[in-house]
């Protein structure tokens, strides 16, 4: 008797929950399936950024990206492992600033995303100069790489002072300390 009884009670728990899952599944839902306007934690609307933080976004996602490209070619000439290990990081720190953009409904900068190619004039200025440079010697890549991260730190320390939205003062913070290991990684090299 008791093995039956743990039966029912167990069939009656799964229906249950089924049928709980699936009236969440459908709230905020009309009859056509499609959402009905009220707002769940999931869709509630962000804040909008202001312009300056939207902008220092923009700026920041292409600046990653400069950073990455620019390893990436440097590796390639020096084969370097730290430069490949730092663009990978890079990459990440791309991502969580695209996840922001994505976020709050703006463009991206970077779309296809061509190595060596940037919308930002002076960043494509940038990303030209220190190339060229970088590809002097494996000393003067090494001052790129010291160069390219005391930059994102002092844009990345601007973008925690004047935001006022904590995903972004978060992220900033995470890629701060990120661009901090970095340059001591890069200025290790360069005492060598």
């Amino acid at each position: 008797m008791k093995p039956r009884w743990k039966l029912i009670v167990f069939g009656v728990l799964v229906v249950v929950i089924v049928a709980t899952m699936a009236g969440v599944a459908l709230a905020g839902r009309g009859p056509g399936g499609e959402p009905t306007g009220t707002t769940t934690a999931r869709t509630a609307s962000v804040t909008p950024l202001s312009p300056e933080e939207a902008a220092e976004l923009i700026y920041m996602r292409e600046e990653e990206k400069l950073a990455r490209d620019v390893y990436l070619v440097l590796y390639e000439k020096w084969e370097v492992s730290e430069f490949e290990n730092i663009a990978v990081s890079e990459s990440r720190h791309m991502a969580s600033v695209k996840r922001l953009l994505d976020r709050y409904g703006l463009a991206d900068p970077v779309g296809a995303d061509v190595p060596g190619v940037f919308a930002n004039a002076d960043l494509q200025a940038a990303y030209d100069s220190l190339v060229t440079q970088g590809l002097q010697s494996l000393e003067d890549a090494f001052k790129v790489g010291v160069a390219i991260e005391e930059l994102d730190i002092a844009d990345l320390k601007e973008l925690i002072a004047m935001s006022t939205h904590r995903d972004v003062t978060r992220v900033a913070e995470n890629l701060l300390r990120g661009s901090e290991r970095h340059l001591a990684a890069f200025t290790k090299l360069l005492e060598q």
